[in-house]
């Protein structure tokens, strides 16, 4: 994959997690919304040289990782499955295992989107996040949303 673009450190659960992430941009290419450049970009998350998250964002019409954000408060904490949050959400960009998410033994679905839009002087970037953590049996253990900028 070559040199990241970006390279950094994050404080997770009191342990030190270090990012490399890889990006690209098109004006070319088509966006899942009108006005968005398309790109892509590629995460990993190491902890003591081991991977242990992945996330895939994409505002190209092709592979758009968008997702429906006002579903977010259907899924509860012990009774929402797996299958559920995938069947709600789709196909997850991402994956998370311990000290990205809080219980070590839990995993997580990861599903992100990013869109930049404007010009170089009117520049809006906007970001959403749903981390969805679930236990040794499949239930959902813990739910992070967060959003950030303008649409």
């Amino acid at each position: 994959m070559g040199k990241p673009y970006q390279n950094g450190e994050l404080t997770k659960n009191g342990q030190i997690v270090k990012l490399k992430k890889y990006a690209y941009a098109s004006t070319s290419g088509e966006a899942v919304k009108s006005g968005v450049t398309p790109a892509r970009a590629m995460n990993f998350a190491l902890f003591n040289d081991t991977l242990v998250g992945d996330e895939f964002i994409s505002s190209f019409k092709s592979d758009s990782t968008d997702f429906d954000e006002s579903k977010v408060s259907s899924i509860v904490k012990g009774k929402t499955t797996r299958h559920e949050v995938i069947s709600t959400f789709g196909n997850p960009g991402g994956h998370a295992v311990y000290p990205l998410i809080k219980n070590k033994g839990d995993d997580a679905l990861i599903y992100s989107y990013t869109q930049v839009s404007g010009s170089a002087f009117s520049l809006k970037i906007y970001s959403k996040q749903l981390i969805v953590a679930f236990n040794d049996k499949g239930l959902v253990s813990d739910v992070e949303f967060t959003s950030s900028g303008d649409k």
